[in-house]
């Protein structure tokens, strides 16, 4: 009798030790969610942890959640047994952060799914939180920007100035300065100066490839210089897509239109595309653009009747 009574302890202890092991097999897998700041003001990065206490012989792998419409996701990274994800609140209010998904490997198989609960936390404005540090506008204070000397300085200055005007001024009233000789009367016309310039433009003999980078690049810089001159446009900074819809609004014809682009592009194919003309495309083009710079003209006198 005292025999089986031992023998039915033994099976109690036993079952007792299996159910033991149970429990700590379901208790220890362990996490531990941490913010890194109570106080989040928006536009704050703040650091977010999951971490969960496992044993070595399992794996984690920490599925990552996507962005929110109250935060951002800057950088996540994942070690052994825990995730640090560095998150960025661009909304007031309560903001919750998902709740993520982790995948426990054993042997290289998949042995368990968990879950990190969703985590609320309060984001506050920077205006309110920074309310106290607030101070008052102060007094105003005079500032003296010139001392004496430069007073003295700047008023000889003036001085100089006023004599030269009306010396300059007796002197033309007696006939002795024209208006020739203050450079009023042959002041040139913007389509005068692009069609001298273009006339002293050198066409190259041997062309090389600088050479008709370096022809192209002054025959675009003189339409252009007149076209900005002639309608008080910035061609230089405008592209060929925005120069069509300039176009457009005074009525060029299109062909007129695709001409003047394919001229800019002739010119941006030479330089950015290495591209060699030969002396007829050469000679071709600089006759074009003074066909342009004379249609152009011709527009502008007719818009200004």
């Amino acid at each position: 009798m005292k025999i089986i009574s031992i023998l039915y302890l033994m099976v109690l202890l036993t079952v007792s030790c299996d159910s033991a092991n149970d429990i700590e097999n379901d208790t220890s897998f362990k996490i531990t969610q941490n913010i890194e700041s109570a106080n989040i003001i928006i536009g704050d990065q703040i650091k977010y942890s999951v971490e969960v206490n496992i044993e070595d012989m399992y794996n984690l792998d920490f599925i990552p959640f996507e962005n929110d419409s109250t935060f951002e996701i800057e950088s996540q990274i994942n070690s052994d047994n825990n995730t640090n994800i560095i998150l960025s609140f661009w909304k007031v209010g309560e903001s919750l952060i998902p709740e993520m998904e982790i995948e426990v490997y054993k042997d290289n198989i998949l042995d368990t799914l968990l879950i990190a609960p969703s985590f609320s936390v309060e984001v506050s404005s920077s205006i309110n939180h920074d309310m106290n540090d607030i101070h008052s506008i102060k007094d105003m204070v005079e500032i003296d920007l010139l001392n004496k000397s430069n007073t003295i300085l700047l008023l000889a200055i003036i001085m100089v100035v006023v004599v030269l005007l009306l010396l300059l001024l007796i002197k033309y009233k007696r006939g002795k300065v024209s208006l020739s000789e203050v450079s009023l009367a042959n002041m040139k016309s913007p389509y005068e100066l692009a069609m001298e310039r273009l006339d002293l433009l050198i066409i190259p003999q041997n062309i090389t490839e600088t050479l008709a980078e370096k022809f192209y690049l002054d025959l675009s810089k003189i339409f252009k210089s007149y076209f900005s001159s002639e309608y008080f446009i910035k061609m230089n900074e405008m592209t060929s897509s925005e120069m069509k819809i300039y176009l457009s609004t005074m009525h060029v014809e299109p062909q007129v239109m695709e001409k003047t682009i394919r001229l800019i592009d002739r010119s941006d194919l030479s330089k950015y595309a290495r591209h060699i003309p030969t002396s007829k495309d050469i000679e071709d083009d600089l006759l074009e653009t003074k066909y342009m710079v004379k249609l152009y003209h011709n527009l502008f006198a007719e818009k200004i009747k």
